[in-house]
């Protein structure tokens, strides 16, 4: 039996060690990547060009119309696609029925939508998975081939789960090949409408601490969920909007009462303890902006000191 030809839609990083699997086990046929990074386009360009793969890049989603070219090209019988960014034209599933496979970063039907890292994190979930389905018009409405549960750590943040997910997708992609390859039928299980959620990606909104209401379990969620892909969670300071970057994993019992937001302490840890709701607070570790990572003497010099009170913009 002849080993299926896979083209990968990927949109960076994420996908390299299923890349790396999928080309020393013969299946990979070729690349897409929708991305305007240079360095990595320029990567899996090269690495295309010296394994005589078609490649294309798709810096909009106004250039996935270009996918079809490239579909001639690679030829694939199945194509896979890991956090492509990019909605596929609606023509093209069409035309390969069944052969789209997506490798989704969260559990489904619950958690569908282009962030489930961030969601699984920031809403306090004890674990995520990896779901494969077969991809049609809607977002990630297809039927589920497999679903693999991968727990989440005390404290785990977007950066860590996500690698661990990219090792577990690598392993993932490479069963999912061999299914095809040696397997009489693709096992699907159609998604339970009843259970959908849908979550577009966050807005500046939903990566807003708010003191006034969020429990500190939730705050330090948030904070995991936020950084590095958003710069951190947004919180306020007289005219300064300030990011907080990293967290204790855990919330613990506050050093004095006072107004949730309010600064108690500066620790030997060069992080501040904030207070929150129920007489609880959070340790954060370090902050940042716009402008880039903020040192304690920044934040010193705009006044933020003990007894001073972050505010919920």
């Amino acid at each position: 039996m002849s080993s299926p030809r896979i083209g990968l839609l990927c949109g960076g990083p994420f996908a390299f060690q299923s890349i790396t699997i999928l080309a020393l086990e013969k299946y990979l046929a070729g690349i897409a990547i929708g991305s305007s990074d240079m360095q990595t386009v320029g990567l899996l360009s090269s690495e295309c060009e010296r394994l005589g793969m078609p490649f294309l890049e798709i810096a909009s989603k106004n250039e996935t119309g270009l996918l079809g070219d490239w579909i001639e090209k690679v030829n694939p019988d199945y194509i896979f696609c890991i956090c492509f960014p990019y909605k596929i034209p609606a023509e093209l599933l069409r035309k390969k029925p069944e052969r789209f496979i997506n490798f989704h970063t969260g559990p489904l039907p619950a958690y569908r939508g282009p962030m489930p890292i961030f969601e699984v994190i920031r809403r306090g979930e004890k674990n995520s998975a990896i779901s494969v389905h077969l991809m049609e018009e809607g977002f990630d409405t297809g039927a589920v081939i497999y679903e693999e549960t991968v727990p989440l750590d005390v404290g785990e943040t977007f950066t860590s789960l996500a690698i661990k997910l990219s090792e577990r997708t690598a392993i993932t992609v490479l069963n999912m090949a061999q299914m095809l390859e040696f397997g009489t039928s693709i096992p699907r299980t159609d998604q339970d409408p009843s259970e959908a959620n849908f979550y577009p990606y966050p807005t500046e909104k939903e990566i807003t601490i708010d003191w006034n209401s969020m429990q500190a379990e939730s705050i330090i969620s948030l904070i995991n969920a936020s950084y590095p892909w958003s710069g951190g969670a947004i919180t306020g300071f007289d005219d300064e909007t300030i990011r907080i970057t990293q967290v204790k994993p855990l919330p613990f019992p506050s050093t004095s009462p006072a107004e949730p937001g309010t600064v108690l302490r500066k620790t030997a840890e060069q992080g501040l303890e904030i207070s929150c709701l129920g007489g609880l607070s959070i340790l954060a570790l370090s902050f940042g902006s716009d402008r880039g990572n903020l040192g304690m003497e920044y934040l010193e010099s705009v006044g933020l000191e003990t007894g001073k009170r972050f505010s919920s913009l």
